[in-house]
């Protein structure tokens, strides 16, 4: 990772911005889609359906559509898993703003499920805290002990480009 960029990174108050990216066409009929749907109408129907109001992509990116409606319907069906966007997720991990009562809920569910999250959390907010070069060198071990994969590989690179900068 270039000096610049991780500058960047530290002197942030917050995580990064997601941009989303467009709508998919067929969100403009999918209320016709889900109704159709339920009805049990085929692919094929439902896309001579649409075509005829205006739907100009083809059959197989309409399968493609219906295929990920169908399975955020199964999802919402399944009252066992616990459903946290990615970047809701992230903006937790990163930051230190304290979420809503419902958030919070969540989140606590899903720290249950998956204890490394509170790990990386702390590594998280003590990395965020670094100040100076001691700081560091006791945030590498700590992040070291926290045995996640991930972090580790990341904790390579910082000693490498500690050297680096060191010997420049």
């Amino acid at each position: 990772m270039d000096r610049k960029t991780l500058d960047k990174y530290l002197q942030l108050k917050k995580p990064p911005k997601h941009i989303r990216r467009g709508r998919h066409r067929a969100d403009l009929y999918r209320s016709e889609i889900l109704e159709l749907l339920q009805a049990q109408a085929t692919v094929n129907h439902i896309f001579s359906v649409i075509q005829k109001q205006g739907y100009d992509q083809s059959l197989s990116t309409l399968q493609d559509y219906i295929a990920r409606l169908r399975k955020r319907e199964m999802n919402e069906k399944n009252t066992n898993k616990i459903r946290i966007s990615r970047y809701k997720l992230q903006a937790y991990l990163w930051s230190q703003l304290l979420p809503t009562q419902e958030e919070q809920i969540l989140f606590d569910k899903c720290f249950k499920q998956h204890q490394a999250l509170h790990r990386l959390k702390s590594v998280i907010q003590a990395f965020q805290k670094l100040m100076n070069e001691q700081a560091l060198q006791e945030w590498l071990l700590q992040a070291e002990d926290s045995k996640i994969h991930e972090v580790q590989q990341f904790i390579k690179y910082i000693r490498s480009d500690i050297e680096s900068v060191k010997h420049a």
